[in-house]
């Protein structure tokens, strides 16, 4: 049977086509490259990946890592490694194939929202070529901002067509897919409100039925609020150096951050690091935020108060954004770019809609300047597509990542994680100057003034820099005089290490036990074990260390005669 199509459903196809493959062209440079940052933890050590059974199954939906819940992402990390072991490139090619079909979901939400396919062309654009959704593609361990986002925007699609008269089936896959976004990432979460925003561009009446259509939604959300709380990482330490005042300063900093780099995607980095307190203030451009945020609202509602775009768009990217505002500080960044994957298109949106009333208006007046326009516009997506590209190659490998990063943003949250990509490629020299740089700018420990975390990894990865270099006495020194604040597995393995070369063998297994504790560094003190023990002659135990380690990193290699012994 043929099935005809109209000259208009052709084109929407047609223009969502062009969409799609404008993001997949924005983000293919990234198949290139390999793995970076936490991509040890996610996936070449992630023992929940290694085995896609019926068992392996089992265990990615009913455990969690470091305090993560995230099945969905797992269980894709768990078909590529099936496939291609530790090849990067099909992980990277799941993501940019992720990003594609997210680009065309974007569409075509926007298509049901709006009704308008150029707008929606338009949204799908800079959604698919936005220098600043590199990090969520690029970024293999990001795949959980792919996944939440696909089922996030089939959820919105979804209830859309149940609102339009769709059946009761649209209306459970909706629910299922709302789950399934929550266990690819917990940001998720927010999308009961959004599902108000879309009633609010539809038109639709605000009554009693309409908030308790959604009470299956918020339900769904509070269980899995209640489970990330249960589950959360106690290892995350929250940054304690910031105030109240501090943090309600970095909502509205965070909220124009966003909005800035998304209109100027200029100095992109892997990190933005918090700000150094100036005695016991933050720098100017934090009191600044709250001016500037509230005032833009206000001639917003001023202004733009009668426009659904707008006024939808503003309560979008507010609702989208609150949960990574940084109240409670956590990690080693303020803001980062993959926090705005789904969040832009609340500013996507009534850029989109007012861009083509404009050209509408100006075909109508003087068709010469509507096309001038046109090509201006044409110009910016194809900048926004290179600039993508050229981004992507920051992502290449950790000494491309950081040392792009601490050259924008030099911090110790940047600068030690640029020495200690140095000194994995064999670079020494190179990693004590950055790493002694990172420990000038921390100064004397003060941890009224700087988070311990930073405290601790740079003075670590110093004393393992001067370790290597056959500086023992000093690296030992530096390394005790971190133990007055924090026993991290790092520095518990790199004592063992100075232990060892003392030929301590006792002290060096001990250490070396305790760190086996840390489920983030258990791979790697597993095989710090089995290195003393073969030091010590003691092979039988050496092979019982090497294969727990080589559970959790099975492409560590292992000493021959440690294998032998396995057998």
């Amino acid at each position: 049977m043929k099935v005809k199509m109209s000259r208009n459903t052709v084109l929407k196809l047609v223009l969502a086509a062009i969409a799609m493959a404008v993001a997949a062209a924005a983000m293919w440079p990234s198949a290139r490259n390999g793995f970076v940052w936490d991509d040890s933890t996610y996936v070449i050590t992630n023992p929940l990946v290694r085995e896609l059974s019926a068992d392996g199954v089992k265990r990615v939906f009913t455990e969690s890592h470091f305090g993560l819940y995230k099945p969905v992402t797992f269980l894709s990390f768990a078909v590529n490694y099936h496939f291609s072991g530790l090849n990067p490139l099909p992980y990277h090619a799941t993501n940019v194939a992720l990003h594609t079909i997210n680009a065309g979901l974007v569409f075509l939400l926007v298509l049901l929202l709006v009704g308008d396919h150029w707008v929606a062309f338009l949204c799908a654009l800079l959604f698919g070529a936005h220098p600043m959704h590199v990090e969520s593609v690029a970024w293999i361990s990001e795949r959980k901002d792919m996944l939440y986002a696909l089922f996030f925007l089939l959820c919105s699609v979804l209830y859309i067509r149940r609102v339009q008269g769709g059946s009761v089936a649209a209306y459970v896959v909706s629910l299922v897919c709302f789950g399934l976004s929550l266990m690819a990432k917990p940001m998720g979460i927010t999308l009961p409100l959004l599902l108000f925003v879309y009633d609010y561009l539809l038109g639709r009446r605000f009554d009693g039925r309409l908030v308790t259509e959604k009470f299956t939604y918020f339900l769904i959300a509070g269980l899995f609020a209640l489970l990330t709380l249960f589950l959360l990482d106690s290892a995350k330490q929250m940054n304690t150096v910031f105030s109240l005042s501090d943090r309600i300063l970095f909502v509205f900093y965070g909220l124009e951050f966003y909005i800035g780099k998304l209109l100027c995607p200029l100095n992109l980095s892997a990190m933005y690091p918090f700000p150094a307190k100036n005695g016991v203030s933050l720098p100017l451009e934090y009191w600044l935020s709250p001016v500037t945020v509230l005032g833009c609202i206000a001639l917003l509602f001023l202004f733009f108060r009668r426009s659904r775009a707008v006024m939808a768009g503003l309560a979008f990217y507010m609702i989208t954004v609150a949960p990574v505002l940084q109240f409670v500080p956590v990690g080693p960044v303020i803001t980062a770019d993959r926090y705005s994957y789904i969040p832009a298109l609340g500013l996507f949106l009534p850029l989109s809609v007012y861009a083509v009333r404009l050209l509408a208006k100006l075909r109508e007046k003087n068709i010469r300047l509507a096309a001038g326009v046109t090509v201006c516009m044409a110009v910016c997506v194809i900048t926004l597509i290179f600039a993508a590209r050229a981004r992507c190659a920051v992502w290449r490998n950790d000494v491309m990542l950081f040392s792009d990063a601490s050259a924008k943003y030099p911090a110790p949250a940047s600068l030690n994680r640029f020495g200690t990509a140095l000194m994995e490629v064999g670079r020494m020299d190179d990693a004590q100057k950055v790493l002694q740089t990172s420990a000038d700018l921390i100064g004397p420990f003060r941890l009224d003034t700087c988070n311990i975390s930073d405290i601790a990894i740079t003075y670590v990865q110093l004393g393992r820099v001067l370790y290597l270099k056959g500086k023992t006495e000093l690296a030992e020194k530096l390394l005790r005089s971190v133990l007055q604040f924090t026993e991290t597995a790092p520095l518990l393995l790199a004592l063992s290490d100075v232990e060892l070369k003392k030929g301590n063998f006792g002290a060096a297994l001990a250490l070396a036990a305790q760190a086996t504790l840390d489920p983030a560094f258990r791979a790697g003190a597993y095989f710090q074990l089995g290195d003393i023990y073969m030091k010590t002659g003691n092979v039988s135990l050496a092979a019982q260390a090497y294969g727990r380690g080589n559970v959790l990193n099975p492409s560590h290699p292992i000493p021959r005669s440690a294998v032998i012994e396995q057998r």
